[in-house]
């Protein structure tokens, strides 16, 4: 399975691999010490392509890591050889009150 071609066809974020332009200004992480390769780095668009790109990694048992807003002092932000799920753009949260449940969108501020 292509990974890339895959994530690309079923999802609308973004996705950059290391011969991509714009590969290198998105693994940048607020932490300069994090400066981990991740293989691929995807910025999804909504909640949808988050569930593709995990299980598109999941399908070919490629790690996967989560930025938030990069601030990961042991560098969990920037993972070796894994899918980094990007959220770091996303903001604001979404409450139900009568469910009582809310979800807060990552991102930093």
């Amino acid at each position: 399975m292509d990974i890339v071609g895959d994530l690309r066809a079923r999802t609308r974020g973004e996705l950059f691999a290391p011969r991509d332009g714009g590969y290198e200004a998105a693994r940048a992480a607020f932490n300069a010490l994090a400066t981990g390769q991740p293989a691929y780095i995807f910025r999804p668009a909504d909640v949808p392509d988050i569930v593709a790109a995990v299980r598109s990694a999941a399908e070919v048992d490629l790690p996967i890591g989560v930025r938030g807003g990069g601030h990961s002092v042991a560098g969990h932000s920037s993972p070796n050889g894994a899918l980094l799920v990007d959220l770091s753009r996303w903001r604001g949260a979404v409450v139900d009150p009568v469910a009582r449940t809310a979800e807060a969108l990552a991102g930093s501020g």
